[in-house]
């Protein structure tokens, strides 16, 4: 209705020549009868333009801000005189003025009289959209209007989701309705709603006079609600962190009060403008179930049966991800898994390009019905860790893929400039190669096979390139999605397929726990799984690459708050995937127990301290050295020795208390020792608990994989 009383008044102002008034609300802009060239501007002053007899002229070549003030969705009235145009000016038959709407969006104003023919330019546009000139005929020298209407673009988490509109009435007669152009294509282009943006005018040929200029600013649709939602890494049966504040994060409406609630714990939190939100729960004592409720306005999500207790992110390649049913004693461990305040998250095998922030995660309770298809290392870790703590609630967030690489779990940030980035290229390129000789070798055959009469061989498939091994796509996938979610610590089970290039995993196997831990914010234990023995028993010391990753597992050691789980007495000579995965778990719980929770526990195997030659024998101190002895009580074995001449040869050798002393009658002045230097040594040394010494040698020689880079 008020729509149409505006038109009406336009209408008849076309040949009154009245001025159309401002309606009540409107926002006048200009008036020449009651201001001296006003405008709303930002700090009040007037603009530059001449005012005369009531009207305020438009010098050609200029521009000057109407209005500071920004207009969502709104009506521009614009009353104004194109004079005609002088005879021999190069603006001969036309005038011609433009509107920029929040300081972007241009409407031009343009007058074609005495033009008998529409020419290109002779017309209307928005942006380079052309619409036909209704005032090729205008009577000369008359009042005209001109009112604009203008929806802003919307926008959703950042997106646009809505372009902007344009409807232009010329004298009342509508004479555009569409959409602006829709460039450039980013979030803020084109006058984003939390973004000012003035109105402008500006005049390209001859002078144009303006008077009664209004705005009013229509009422915004009501936008519908928007539901409080969460990553899927919140959920129904999930463990939250004890004792450390815990950020729940998501997106609701723009700006959107958010109130979060556990039990008795309590936060509240805003979104942004687009919609994000993180909402920081204060420290609570393990315990539960409890409903977690993320609220705002009317819209509330609902978490059931959540804990609160100790959660680990158990993550790694295929010994990781092993399943509870292929592991040793199957049946009976499945049968006996009711723990239902042990809860097992379980992250999909995902890859992408780009950082994710979400991922397709899913919890439950452990039971016989749940725990056959997740990780045998994390519920045996779990499990160990449950018992250890008096029944406190344990999640396990298992996020792994099997065969895959360290580099593939570090961002490519963290990686930037290292040579890893260089071998995937190089990997890429070669699978090309491959790909062309084969396909050329197929035609070649092809072709012979044709000539004579025959059916073309079968077609090569093309090489396959494992994209999940490429830098950086697991981190973006299944890492960062977590983030920053509070969890207690890591376990990590991998290195196998990063073994030939263990020189390398020196640098990349820290790398990758600083990346983590600076994106999450805080250096959280980290405790990995050293590789186990594996491959052919060698008769005599050869080098070894599985020797060397493990190797660089130990150094990684250097890194605070750290521990490693030695597993080279639980092997298998034919199995990358020994089954005895409990031994394993419990080992990596040990280490928690002991450096987390404080117990007095025997967490580590021996591990050599020093080491003195002397009389032609090498003396040995280790630490964690209590009651140590062999394993089998057999006689010590793994120990090997070398002069100069880097000659190796297996060691006699005997424990004396806190240390061993070995030695070989053939190496007269021996200057440097291994143990357990094999992919898979026969190596007995262990101590009071029972826990294996970890491989280790004393000398710095080179190894096979020094400066393999591919």
């Amino acid at each position: 209705m008020r729509r149409s009383a505006v038109l009406l008044l336009l209408v008849t102002s076309a040949f009154s020549q009245d001025p159309v008034p401002a309606p009540d609300g409107a926002v006048v802009l200009f008036d020449g009868t009651s201001t001296d060239a006003w405008v709303h501007r930002k700090d009040g002053s007037p603009c530059k333009w001449l005012v005369r007899d009531g009207a305020m002229e438009v010098v050609r070549g200029t521009s000057d801000i109407l209005s500071k003030r920004h207009f969502s969705d709104f009506q521009l009235h614009l009353e104004f005189w194109l004079p005609k145009t002088p005879e021999g000016t190069a603006w001969q038959g036309r005038s011609n003025s433009g509107v920029y709407l929040q300081g972007r969006y241009e409407i031009q104003i343009l007058d074609s009289y005495g033009i008998e023919k529409l020419r290109p330019g002779d017309c209307g546009g928005i942006y380079g959209q052309k619409v036909a000139d209704r005032n090729a005929a205008r009577p000369p020298e008359r009042w005209q209007s001109y009112d604009i209407h203008f929806t802003a673009p919307r926008f959703e988490s950042g997106k646009r989701t809505h372009k902007p509109r344009v409807t232009v009435f010329w004298n009342g007669v509508r004479i555009h309705d569409d959409v602006a152009i829709n460039k450039p294509s980013t979030a803020n282009a084109g006058g984003d709603p939390s973004n000012s943006g003035p109105i402008l005018l500006q005049d390209h040929g001859n002078p144009v006079r303006y008077r009664n200029v209004w705005a009013v600013e229509k009422a915004p649709a009501p936008r519908p609600s928007v539901k409080v939602a969460v990553p899927k890494l919140f959920a129904d049966h999930m463990v939250l962190q004890r004792d450390r504040e815990v950020p729940i994060w998501g997106t609701a409406g723009p700006r959107a009060k958010i109130k979060v609630t556990c039990g008795d714990a309590t936060a509240e939190g805003s979104a942004d403008a687009q919609g994000r939100f993180t909402v920081t729960l204060p420290k609570m004592p393990a315990g539960g179930p409890h409903d977690v409720v993320i609220a705002s306005g009317g819209s509330k999500h609902v978490l059931k049966d959540v804990l609160v207790g100790e959660v680990w992110i158990c993550s790694g390649q295929s010994n990781m991800r092993w399943r509870v049913n292929k592991s040793m004693n199957a049946k009976e461990e499945i049968k006996a898994a009711t723990h239902p305040r042990i809860r097992l998250g379980f992250l999909k095998e995902t890859r992408a390009d780009v950082p994710q922030t979400d991922a397709p995660i899913t919890w439950a309770a452990c039971n016989p019905e749940t725990i056959g298809a997740f990780s045998a290392v994390a519920y045996f870790f779990g499990r160990h860790l449950h018992n250890e703590l008096d029944g406190v609630p344990i999640g396990l967030l298992m996020t792994s893929w099997g065969g895959t690489p360290v580099e593939a779990w570090t961002s490519k940030v963290a990686l930037k400039g290292d040579p890893v980035i260089d071998r995937w290229g190089w990997m890429k390129a070669n699978n090309a190669r491959v790909w062309k000789k084969r396909l050329d070798d197929w035609t070649a055959k092809a072709r012979v096979a044709s000539s004579e009469g025959k059916a073309a061989p079968k077609k090569p498939g093309r090489p396959q390139l494992r994209r999940h091994h490429e830098p950086g796509v697991l981190y973006n996938a299944m890492i960062a999605p977590l983030v920053p979610f509070a969890f207690r610590g890591a376990i990590w089970y991998q290195g196998e397929s990063n073994a030939t290039r263990a020189w390398q995993y020196r640098r990349l196997f820290p790398a990758m726990i600083r990346d983590w831990r600076e994106r999450f914010g805080h250096d959280f234990p980290f405790y990995w799984v050293q590789l186990a023995n594996f491959r052919k028993v060698q008769k005599q010391p050869i080098p070894s690459d599985w020797a060397e990753l493990r190797e660089a597992q130990s150094m990684t050691l250097s890194l605070p708050n750290t521990g490693e789980a030695c597993a080279i007495d639980i092997g298998a000579a034919n199995d990358i995937h020994p089954r005895n995965k409990q031994e394993v778990g419990r080992r990596l719980a040990l280490l928690a127990c002991k450096q987390i929770h404080g117990k007095n526990v025997v967490a580590h195997g021996p591990r050599a301290k020093s080491t003195q030659f002397e009389g032609g024998k090498a003396k040995l101190v280790f630490t964690h050295a209590n009651g140590m002895r062999t394993r089998d009580a057999g006689p010590l074995t793994g120990f090997a020795i070398a002069g100069e001449d880097r000659k190796w040869h297996w060691a006699e050798a005997r424990i004396d208390g806190g240390t061993v002393t070995a030695w070989n009658a053939a190496v007269k002045k021996p200057v440097a020792v291994r143990y357990g230097w094999a992919d898979n040594p026969i190596c007995n040394l262990v101590n009071g608990a029972g826990l294996p010494a970890a491989p280790f040698r004393t000398d710095e020689w080179p190894g096979i994989t020094a400066g393999k880079e591919r």
